[in-house]
């Protein structure tokens, strides 16, 4: 009986892109990947984003606190 090698498995289909002349495959790319240089001020933005709009809101609630402590007090002293 003679030996009959197996069929190769059946390859996955796989796409092309014409560059330079040449045609090579499209599915090896890499993910795009932001440089550091561009990461570092927008983190760095929107940290400080985060902080004013946390200071904002703390001065909001104090600022609120303290037209009610003034309406207690004029009040307090109307009698």
């Amino acid at each position: 009986m003679p030996l009959t090698p197996h069929p190769p498995p059946p390859r996955e289909p796989r796409t092309y892109e014409l560059r330079d002349a040449e045609w090579i495959e499209a599915a090896a790319q890499r993910r795009l990947r932001p440089p550091l240089w561009l990461i570092i001020p927008v983190a760095l933005a929107a940290m400080t984003g985060l902080v004013l709009i946390a200071f904002a809101a703390a001065a909001t609630l104090a600022t609120g606190g303290l037209a009610r402590l003034r309406a207690r007090v004029l009040r307090m002293f109307a009698r």
